[in-house]
This record gives C-alpha cells, structure tokens and sequence, in this order.
C-alpha cells in the first residue's frame, strides 16, 4: 500500500514563467480548477508542488516545535516540504488521520498552517496529539548566509504515511503547507471516474484559453509515473537473470 490511490489520476506540469502577480496566479489556479472539476469524468482536482513519485527534496531541518520530545528535535531525520491546495489529499486518495485539511480560509492573511505526515507527528510528539501544537523552521539565505526563521505555524491535521517519495522507500518524514499561504504550484492533478485519455485535450485547451503562452509538459497518469520509477530495477532484475542463466549455461557446458 503506497499511501495513496495509482489509479485514474492525472498529472501534468504547467510551469510559469512570465513575470506575474501572486494574485493573478492565484486567479489562474482558482479558474483551471474549476473548470476542470465541471468536466464530467472529473471526480476532484488539485495542485502541488510535485505529483506523488515524481521526485522530491528532503533536507535536514531545525525544528522549533511547542511540546515536542526535546531529543527527537535536536536529532530529526530529513524532512521533505509539500506544498498542496485544499483538495490535494481526496485527489490522490490519502486520508486525513486527525485534524482537518486545508481551507479557503487558510489565506496569507490568516495564522500559517501545516498538516504533517502521520510518521513526523508521532516522532516528535510520540502517543500524544499534535492537532494545535505549533512549529517552525530555520532558514538560511544561500547567497548572504543571513538565518530566520519562519513565523509559528499551526498543526491543523495529520495525514497518513505514504511512499510519494519512492514506491520501494520508507515513508518520509512530510510537512504540507497550503498554497493558499506559500506559493502557487505548477503541478495539476485530476483524479477521473476511469481512463483519462479522453480527458487530456480538454484540460490542456482548458489552461490554453487561460494562459496560451503557458508550456504545458510531463502529461502522465500516477501509473505511469510509478512504472519509470521502478523501470530500472525491472532492467536490473532482468540482466541479473539473463547473467545467472548465462553462467549457468556455460557451467553446464564446462561440465559436459
């Protein structure tokens, strides 16, 4: 159980590179989303920084963290960020195991929220609930070296472990924020009633009429995201078969 549902979900990468406001960006997201969920075959939508198994960035954090065991702080393992909108975990099928999701009410005006993995929450605060306890991180600027650190934000939720970073790896240690409070992701996910192919050119016209000059790429099902990953190991199991049987072949030669 990879934590999340292959099946009938959509990805694709609609980077931006124009110079543009945060809130036309935002407008952008809100009005590819809802168009896209109007679509028939379309069960929920959302976007993120990265699609389940298509690469990450774990980094070894400072933690600040108000009741969190002491020694789980001063020694955590790496820590990889998500940044997903309000949908994201119905889209790919992960469930909340306490707390809430994100909300529209989570905006750059309202307290910072985060919703952690079910692994991180219990490493740092062990049998008890981490739903309300606040965290923040260190930050270091790479070009000045200059340090902060980013403002208290709230645990509102706790969501299941899952394998997004490598369907044959331990679940990592993961912090969602909202997109509503960071910045706004280039990765669509759309999860379908069944196969997805016909819905493709509709989405990408979608986000055309929106934006014509935006560079639309990697159109890929979870599936087959998942299927590159584990392609070189296929490769690896096969050589080293064709290898053995090879040896074997000439033993038995040798031997006759």
């Amino acid at each position: 159980n990879p934590g999340f549902d292959l099946e009938h979900v959509l990805s694709l990468q609609a980077p931006n590179f124009a110079q543009q406001t945060q809130e036309r960006l935002s407008q952008f997201r809100d009005e590819v989303l809802e168009r896209v969920k109007r679509e028939g075959s379309v069960k929920n939508a959302a976007v993120a920084s990265a699609a389940p198994l298509a690469g990450s960035f774990p980094q070894q954090r400072e933690f600040r963290i108000d009741g969190a065991d002491t020694d789980a702080i001063s020694s955590g393992p790496r820590t990889v960020s998500r940044v997903v909108s309000s949908s994201y975990f119905e889209t790919i099928g992960t469930p909340l195991k306490a707390g809430r999701s994100f909300q529209p009410t989570d905006t750059r005006q309202s307290p910072p929220v985060v919703i952690l993995s079910e692994s991180m929450a219990k490493y740092y605060f062990k049998t008890d609930s981490a739903i309300g306890r606040r965290i923040s991180w260190k930050l270091t600027n790479g070009i000045t070296g200059a340090v902060s650190w980013t403002p208290p934000a709230e645990i509102v939720g706790v969501a299941a472990d899952s394998r997004a970073d490598g369907i044959d790896q331990a679940p990592m240690h993961t912090m969602f924020q909202a997109d509503t409070q960071s910045f706004v992701p280039s990765t669509l996910l759309v999860r379908t009633a069944g196969m997805s192919d016909g819905l493709v050119p509709h989405v990408i016209e979608t986000i055309r009429q929106l934006d014509p000059n935006r560079p639309i790429d990697h159109v890929q099902t979870l599936e087959e995201i998942r299927d590159e990953t584990i392609a070189p190991q296929r490769l690896n199991a096969t050589l080293i078969g064709l290898f053995a049987g090879l040896a074997l072949a000439i033993a038995t030669v040798g031997v006759a």
